[in-house]
């Protein structure tokens, strides 16, 4: 889980870190760190976006078992 701030054409900046499971495996590192290429809506509020605000990004990685 990461939070970013969303910047203009849908982009985010200045991401920080917030959570991490497995703890210490540095996954949340890796994410902040490929932020850069993240595109994301920020909020509407009465139709008009709201550029600048916070945002979190939860990633989720896993494995399947093809069967």
């Amino acid at each position: 889980m990461i939070a970013c701030r969303t910047a203009p054409e849908w982009r985010v900046e200045d991401c920080v870190a917030l959570d991490e499971y497995p703890n210490g495996s540095n996954i949340a590192r890796a994410v902040v760190a490929a932020s850069w290429q993240f595109q994301v809506r920020p909020p509407r509020l009465g139709g008009v976006y709201k550029v600048g605000d916070w945002v979190r990004i939860r990633i989720d990685y896993g494995i399947k078992r093809r069967g």
